[in-house]
């Protein structure tokens, strides 16, 4: 049953409840407790103290993010101060030295890129910006190379390669993989994503969010984008400091999860995914301004005068959609999973990215790409 189901017809709890906790964890899943499973969510949420449930082990009907998160207590706090972009320039460096000064984690938050050494001729890595690839081929039976088309600069170029691991979001795979299996597309095609909408505002300070004594809320109801915000995490490292200082500027993030409630998640995606494309920067705009106008007021916010300026980052395809009980019970938790079945070897192409494992989190796409690459090893 649903999180929303156990509320309602097992715990009977009031109305008021149920619309509270509507959103209770909607910023790490995407949706909301009427399409949240009960057995992902009785270890932290409301409504499950006095069953005896036993916490020792998580059960096989759990979704793999909280499986692999169940008996982890650090907590959830460690970050770059510009985000996973750190991670993707610490990468950068590992492949191609010479195109980010420095050697520890510390040293590359202000160090500065060189897009220049990115594609150089001498490289024994190349990294190929600004070059999507439109079509990739098998050559031979049994292939034994792989044809690379891809568009740079309006021009479509073509290369060979022995191997390639395709790393992008699944749906699109058939679009692009010529003769690509049925079964591999049917499975494919199951792998929608969920839409996201985040937004960053810089504020002239932070003086209403002391005054309030608060450093983020999780909000309730509908008719708003906003399901999360919160003020920038206090890292300081690298040469970075994080300014501590509430009457100086400071950054607080919103996020909004798009999914169309009463349905199924992927159905909901669907949905939520147009309401995004038919909103423009206005609209977010002026729902950022009312929403942080009316709900900071009693600190003496003033969105006139208190947002310098403000992002929006629509993410129409941003995490995969895990298996999670009651929606996907017809092949989770025993399988075959849309997402492995996608990712089977198809001559020599092999297949990263969190698609494969269908969560949402780094390591799941570190642990994707090792297999793929491993993948392409073994039938060298």
């Amino acid at each position: 049953m649903t999180y929303l189901e156990f509320l309602t017809d097992v715990a009977k709890v009031h109305p008021d409840a149920s619309k509270y906790l509507q959103n209770h964890a909607a910023d790490d899943w995407g949706y909301g407790i009427d399409q949240q499973g009960a057995i992902d969510v009785w270890p932290y949420a409301p409504g499950f103290q006095g069953m005896g449930m036993d916490a020792s082990k998580p059960s096989k009907y759990n979704s793999p993010s909280t499986k692999s998160f169940w008996n982890d207590n650090e907590p959830y706090i460690y970050h770059f101060p510009d985000g996973n972009a750190s991670v993707a320039r610490l990468l950068v460096r590992s492949l191609i030295p010479e195109a980010l000064p420095g050697s520890t984690m510390e040293d590359a938050v202000l160090a500065t890129l060189d897009y220049g050494k990115l594609d150089l001729s001498g490289n024994r890595v190349h990294i190929r910006l600004n070059s999507p690839v439109v079509r990739v081929k098998n050559i031979g039976d049994p292939a034994t190379e792989v044809e690379v088309t891809y568009v740079q600069d309006g021009q479509v170029k073509t290369v060979m390669a022995k191997g390639a691991i395709m790393a992008c979001q699944y749906q699109m795979i058939p679009f692009i993989l010529d003769d690509y299996p049925e079964a591999q597309k049917e499975a494919a095609s199951f792998m929608g994503r969920i839409p996201l909408v985040y937004a960053n505002v810089q504020l002239t300070n932070r003086r209403a969010f002391d005054k309030m004594k608060v450093w983020g809320g999780r909000w309730v109801g509908s008719g708003h984008d906003w399901i999360t915000s919160y003020l920038d995490w206090p890292v300081s490292m690298g040469g970075y400091e994080y300014p501590m200082d509430l009457n100086e500027p400071g950054v607080l993030h919103l996020s909004g999860n798009p999914t169309r409630t009463g349905m199924s998640p992927r159905a909901g995606t669907l949905l939520g995914r147009q309401d995004m494309y038919q909103k423009s920067f206005a609209d977010y705009e002026r729902s950022i301004r009312d929403f942080l106008g009316r709900s900071m007021a009693p600190g003496g916010f003033d969105s006139a005068e208190d947002i310098q300026a403000l992002t929006i980052n629509r993410w129409p395809h941003g995490y995969s959609i895990e298996y999670n009980m009651p929606w996907d019970k017809d092949f989770y938790p025993d399988g075959p999973l849309p997402g492995e079945e996608a990712a089977q070897p198809f001559g020599r192409v092999t297949f990263a990215n969190t698609d494969r494992a269908s969560v949402a989190y780094a390591h799941y796409t570190i642990d994707a790409a090792h297999a793929a690459v491993n993948e392409q090893l073994s039938s060298s």
